[in-house]
Parts: structure tokens; C-alpha cells; sequence
């Protein structure tokens, strides 16, 4: 379900806000991973070769609500209104816009660090009794605001000095959660499964503030 409201371009000012509610469910198919049963690790795999139907559940691209708003705001337009010769030469030229993102974590599994089911692969494991994509990680949420000056040189030409920023507000988006739940402990046959620690804890962030100058001619 999308829902958008969309302030179009006028008296100097533009809005646009979408909300989107979705739902992703999958049973693991992934055309990129390596050939099974090589004597190599694949996490793309389904976790029962034999029954595929065992990993349908919530898609590691289920992203359940996300809200995008941004915005234009000419500061141009003002310029005209303005009778001071100097206000209206400082307020001429001026563009503030931004965007602001927000979305719900993605889901992960549960596994255990070890090859359960002796299949060659490891990485598709998970915790006995405990499905698919059963927890969900952390949310997003980036603020990236944009300032631009214009000025014009006679009429074909003009330049465009800009400062914009990403993630602003440096806000620590995590990328990745530990997904190991437990441990295998001893030797065949007395293998013991032990609770691996810092289970859900962030291991990785997308970027952090990212402050970026820019000079623009158009002609």
C-alpha cells in the first residue's frame, strides 16, 4: 500500500510525502550463490536443499512501513516582494531543500555456528524450533538537507554554489546485527549447543554525516 501527497511547484515552494506499507515473503531464492555441496560456505542457500518450503517466511527485503518527505523551497520568489534594493540582492538566488527517510529494520534469523545438518554449508543453520527472518533489526533514519546560491551572468549563464549534507543529524544506521544465536561446544558425540553472546547486537552502519561543497555552471 502507497500512499503520496504531492505539493507541486508553486509560489516558490514544493512538497512531496510517501508512505509505503509493505510486506516480503520468500523462500530464500537467491540466483547469485555458488554452486552447493562444493565443500564451501553459501548463507544464500535454503537451509534444507531437500525442502525448500521449510525457509518460506518474511524476505530479508521486507521493509514494513517507510516514509519519504522532501521539499523545494525557492527563496527567489520572495526576492521580488521585497522593495529594500540590498535585502532583495541577499534574499535572490537562494534554494533550500532536503530529504528525509525513514523505514523499519529488515528481519534476520536465528543460526547456530556450526553444520547441523551435514551438509557441507554452515551458514544456513539456524537455531532448531525457531523459523526464518524470525526478528527484525534496527530502523533507519536520515536527514539530507540541501542549500543552494545562484548567481546569473546576463542571461545564459549561471553559477551554482552548493553545500548539502547526508545523514546530518549522524545519526548510527546499523546495517548488520550478530545473527549467531548459539554456539557448538565439545567433540562428535557429545556436542553441546551454547549461547553465543551478543546475539542482535549492531556489528556495521552505513555512513555517517557526510558534509559535500559543489560549484554548478549552467549555460
Amino acid at each position: 500500500m502507497t500512499i503520496s501527497v504531492n505539493k507541486r511547484f508553486t509560489r516558490g515552494f514544493q512538497f512531496l510525502a510517501s508512505y509505503t506499507y509493505a510486506k516480503v515473503i520468500d523462500d530464500a531464492p537467491d540466483g547469485t550463490s555458488v554452486v552447493p555441496f562444493n565443500g564451501g560456505d553459501d548463507a544464500k542457500m535454503v537451509q534444507n536443499p531437500l525442502n525448500a518450503a521449510a525457509d518460506r517466511a518474511l524476505g530479508v527485503t521486507d521493509i514494513r512501513n517507510r516514509i519519504v518527505l522532501s521539499g523545494i523551497w525557492d527563496l527567489g520568489g520572495y526576492a521580488g516582494r521585497v522593495s529594500n534594493p540590498l535585502a532583495r540582492t541577499l534574499l535572490a538566488g537562494w534554494t533550500v531543500s532536503g530529504i528525509l527517510s525513514a523505514q523499519s529494520g529488515s528481519p534476520y534469523s536465528a543460526f547456530v555456528g556450526a553444520d547441523l545438518n551435514n551438509d557441507s554449508n554452515r551458514f544456513t543453520d539456524r537455531v532448531p524450533g525457531i523459523g526464518r527472518n524470525t526478528f527484525t533489526g534496527p530502523n533507519f533514519f536520515s536527514l539530507d538537507p540541501r542549500i543552494t546560491r545562484e548567481f546569473r551572468f546576463r542571461e545564459y549563464a549561471r553559477v551554482q554554489l552548493i553545500a548539502e549534507g547526508f545523514n546530518i543529524l549522524n545519526r548510527a544506521n546499523f546495517n548488520n546485527v550478530r545473527n549467531t544465536l548459539y554456539n557448538v561446544t565439545g567433540a562428535f558425540p557429545n556436542q553441546k549447543l551454547a549461547i553465543a553472546p551478543g546475539f542482535g547486537q549492531p556489528q556495521g552502519t552505513f555512513d555517517p554525516r557526510i558534509l559535500q561543497l559543489a560549484a554548478k555552471i549552467v549555460f
